[in-house]
């Protein structure tokens, strides 16, 4: 299995963070081997969030949903929530925010409806283009 660690995986994504990308900032990405539960809070950025590994609860503005594999959620810019979870879960994130001055009508749109959605979790999202994408992030990390 995966033999590198937590930090030269989240070394690896941060350093490709922006490669090519002028619209998004990542704010930081990375994997958590073993995530740690967090305390109620909120930040300026959405957080995209999918869980490999483990269980646990994701409480967003006082609304719990199951954490289980295959759990996809996304916190929204400004929103409280808080991540709880049992040991040995594995959560992979991705923090940005859009910077509007260089995003096309296209992509504004995109970042409204994220903004808007009351759908903020999906499960079952192990054969979804996001986790391949990940699986593939991942992949290429482990070997960087």
């Amino acid at each position: 299995m995966l033999t590198n660690s937590t930090n030269s995986i989240s070394a690896y994504l941060n350093r490709n963070a922006s490669a090519g990308l002028d619209v998004f900032r990542v704010d930081g990405w990375g994997v958590d081997l073993e995530h740690r539960s967090t305390v109620v809070h909120k930040h300026s950025f959405f957080e995209v969030c999918y869980v490999e590994e483990g269980q646990g609860t994701y409480t967003d503005s006082g609304q719990d949903y199951v954490l289980r594999p295959g759990t996809l959620f996304v916190s929204k810019p400004g929103t409280l929530h808080q991540i709880s979870n049992k040991p040995k879960t594995k959560l992979l994130h991705l923090a940005f925010h859009l910077v509007k001055e260089r995003g096309s009508d296209k992509i504004l749109k995109v970042v409204d409806a994220l903004e808007t959605t009351e759908r903020i979790v999906l499960y079952e999202q192990q054969q979804s283009a996001t986790a391949r994408i990940w699986d593939a992030i991942m992949m290429q990390a482990y070997d960087g």
